[in-house]
């Protein structure tokens, strides 16, 4: 997949598709687990976005997701459906609150 021009701005400068689809999933992780917590009895919105950004940096889920995403465009061969495909799976295999999901979780 060829590099982003020069002048593309989302969010921020991201070198490629694949650094801009690695972030993205991110940002969608990230928000997802903020809004687990505040349905879980965390009521302040700022600090329980800052507990989930702290969390996504500080596991294994970002390598991970890294992984998906570089794994996924180097099979993409311009398929754009098996593309999406697997951008949804990342995000579902890669969700933070299947830990807490999970029997036993506190």
């Amino acid at each position: 997949m060829p590099p982003l021009p020069r002048d593309v701005t989302l969010l921020g400068k991201f070198p490629t598709v694949q650094s801009m689809a690695e972030h993205a999933i991110g940002c969608l992780l990230v928000a997802e687990h903020a809004y687990f917590l505040m349905q879980n009895g965390h009521a302040m919105w700022k600090e329980v976005l800052l507990l989930a950004v702290e969390e996504y940096k500080t596991s294994s889920i970002q390598l991970a997701v890294s992984k998906g995403v570089k794994a996924i465009f180097h099979d993409y061969n311009g398929n754009m459906n098996g593309l999406c495909q697997g951008i949804i799976k990342v995000v579902i295999e890669n969700r933070m609150s299947n830990k807490l999901l999970e029997p036993g979780a506190k």
